[in-house]
């Protein structure tokens, strides 16, 4: 990963809820939008990507509702990981 790319990502909102934290990003290189959740209490985590035709902030405030949808699976992140490299 550059730091062109990492330079390149906006976090657009966040929130907290329950010890899980929802990002809803944008790359500015490449114009893609995702929303990154991460369980700070077990550090099990997951990134779905905003598909054309979705609305971004219904996927910020209904992200495992998306992951299910489009089949993504959660991952444990690495001791040490950082919030940002989840994001990419």
């Amino acid at each position: 990963m550059t730091a062109a790319v990492l330079t390149s990502i906006r976090e657009l909102a966040t929130r907290v809820s329950n010890g899980i934290q929802i990002r809803l990003l944008w790359c500015k290189h490449d114009g893609r939008l995702w929303v990154a959740a991460l369980d700070t209490r077990t550090g099990d985590a997951f990134r779905v990507q905003v598909h054309d035709g979705e609305r971004p902030l219904d996927v910020f405030y209904h992200p495992y509702a998306y992951a299910a949808h489009h089949g993504v699976e959660m991952y444990a992140r690495p001791a040490g990981d950082s919030a940002i490299s989840m994001a990419v």
